[in-house]
């Protein structure tokens, strides 16, 4: 099984031996390819639809390691299971994410390991996050069919993490790392921002969100 490079990058943030739990897992690709490649022995899968559900379940039926993963029906980590100690979010919304994880802080009490993919707002994703005692120790921008992806890991910590504005909004390790494709990535978003300045009458608070905004990417673009 070869996943798209989005979902391999996620398994490559997956622990040896963890335990996880894929949220909103679809087809339960994600845990399926981690046993495969003899990353995890085990761990759930969780839909709160029953269509989703449903197809997730036959996939897991369908499959020789099927029934190491365990189904689940519930909304998000409402149904954890006390042996998860890694999470997977990934192609949802950052409100999203951070609700999930809001809604039922007492799951997470042994929870030690965050993968998020979140395909908007990654600043609010990292506050969210921050917020609930985790700090981002790996990330990788990955671009597929024009579109990024911002995969970040997060791991437990008990002192409090404070980012910089900076941090939040472009990701501290992707400021350390500088990868091609999050040049890329800033210089897309360069594009757009100039465009929105230059074809479009805003409010002056707006204008000069959007002014900060630039500045901010164009800081660690390289010509």
């Amino acid at each position: 099984m070869t996943l798209s490079k989005r979902l391999e990058t996620i398994c490559s943030f997956i622990d040896e031996g963890a335990v996880i739990a894929d949220i909103g897992s679809d087809h339960a690709s994600v845990p399926l390819r981690l046993l495969e490649l003899g990353k995890i022995n085990r761990g759930e899968a969780v839909e709160n639809k029953p269509g989703p559900y449903n197809r997730m379940k036959a996939a897991l039926e369908e499959s020789p390691y099927g029934e190491a993963i365990k189904p689940v029906f519930a909304d998000g980590i409402s149904s954890l299971g006390e042996e998860v100690d890694t999470l997977i979010l990934a192609g949802m919304g950052s409100n999203l994410i951070v609700s999930i994880l809001d809604s039922h802080k007492d799951k997470l009490d042994n929870v030690q390991t965050i993968i998020t993919d979140a395909h908007t707002d990654m600043g609010w994703c990292r506050r969210g996050i921050v917020a609930l005692g985790f700090i981002i120790i790996d990330e990788e921008m990955v671009e597929e069919n024009g579109i990024f992806y911002n995969i970040m890991k997060w791991k437990r910590i008990r002192e409090e993490t404070i980012y910089s504005e900076e941090e939040i909004e472009l990701g501290p390790i992707n400021i350390l790392k500088q990868s091609e494709t999050w040049q890329n990535w800033l210089k897309k978003n360069q594009k757009k921002y100039r465009t929105i300045l230059l074809y479009s009458k805003l409010r002056e608070s707006r204008e000069r969100e959007i002014k900060n905004r630039l500045e901010m990417y164009e800081k660690y673009i390289k010509n």
